[in-house]
């Protein structure tokens, strides 16, 4: 799984990616919270922009620090695109942030 991270405001085009291997606390506490928020999730077609995507083959999670939500996409077994949204506390996620 790859973390891509937006660093604002340097610059818009300044990306890091790293790996979010299994082996690490930030997997571990990534896998912990998606078993905590399985519910709670609205479907959304809007469009959504995030300074943090965390994406794995047909699964991305967009996040922003400090943000109140956060999105995620996928495409189901029946091969249609799904998002859905949720309201989350304030920088519960902030640990994807590198």
């Amino acid at each position: 799984m790859n973390i891509d991270t937006i660093h604002r405001p340097k610059s818009w085009n300044e990306i890091v990616r790293f790996k979010l291997a299994p082996d690490t606390k930030a997997y571990r506490k990534f896998a912990e919270w998606g078993h905590r928020n399985t519910t709670g999730w609205i479907s959304s077609n809007a469009s959504h922009i995030a300074d943090i995507y965390v994406g794995q083959h047909n699964f991305r999670l967009l996040y922003t620090p400090g943000s109140e939500w956060v999105s995620v996409s996928f495409i189901d077994n029946e091969e249609l695109p799904k998002q859905y949204i949720k309201s989350i506390k304030d920088g519960e996620l902030d640990f994807l942030n590198r």
